[in-house]
């Protein structure tokens, strides 16, 4: 069941990781306003998060060239809005929870586009394409993904000048086990910096907790925009339950 629930994650962040470096790569240059190494600082931290959080080890690991999971219409962005060239490494960073399998997992990636407009399109292209997506039913491999759906551009992060949401909540069916999967996609514009936060786990409701990394993600943005030192460490998921839900599904076993 580990392998499972790893296997879930891993799958969730190579598909943000090929969406990242689609609509991300053509960002950013010599013309942008902050360095890659200063706005490097925005990225999240493992404290950030909370003391049962690490860096993944797999970090380094995953492809971007992977078309990742089949999650039919959820982030299945169209080619002509996601084909860019790609500039250069992109700043990103995927942390877990430290108990196996590693999940909530959260990934971020940050870019920074020429200039306010440049940004402001990509939000505004990228948002007319979540509207359609309300369900997902599809099959991969030995994994069935069901999720429900919601999606829209309310900017709820304080001091972001556009917001992407998208929430998917289900089940992923694994060998006939049926485990509860939720996931979020969020991203937010500051001024010309653009960043994706991908937030996973094995849980039904994640709303408060993505909506709590979402705001970190949103104040070290700003910081590392305004030349500002970073804010102390967060701690935003000191308090979440780390794999309850599973447990409760097992009875209480180990996994």
């Amino acid at each position: 069941m580990s392998d499972t629930r790893r296997r879930i994650g891993s799958l969730a962040v190579v598909g943000v990781l090929a969406l990242s470096a689609a609509l991300l790569g053509g960002c950013g240059g010599d013309d942008a306003g902050i360095s890659d190494k200063d706005l490097a600082k925005a990225l999240l931290t493992a404290d950030d998060l909370g003391p049962d959080f690490k860096i993944s080890p797999d970090d380094d690991d995953h492809d971007d060239d992977g078309d990742g999971p089949d999650w039919g219409c959820l982030l299945d962005f169209k080619d002509d809005a996601t084909e860019k060239d790609d500039d250069g490494d992109d700043i990103e960073v995927e942390i877990e929870a430290s108990a196996d399998p590693g999940m909530p997992a959260v990934f971020h990636v940050i870019s920074n586009a020429e200039n306010a407009e440049q940004a402001r399109a990509l939000l505004s292209e990228l948002g007319s394409q979540v509207d359609d997506c309300d369900k997902v039913d599809t099959t991969e491999d030995d994994t069935r993904w069901q999720f429900d759906v919601d999606s829209d551009r309310v900017a709820w992060a304080d001091g972001v000048n556009q917001q992407i949401n998208v929430l998917a909540e289900g089940h992923a069916t694994v060998s006939g086990v049926e485990l509860p999967i939720s996931l979020s996609f969020t991203a937010v514009r500051v001024d010309t910096a653009v960043s994706l936060v991908m937030f996973v786990d094995m849980a039904s409701d994640i709303d408060r907790a993505r909506r709590d990394v979402v705001q970190v993600v949103v104040d070290r943005l700003t910081a590392a925009l305004d030349g500002e030192d970073q804010p102390a460490d967060a701690g935003v998921l000191e308090d979440y339950p780390i794999g309850k839900e599973y447990a409760d599904l097992l009875g209480g076993a180990d996994a």
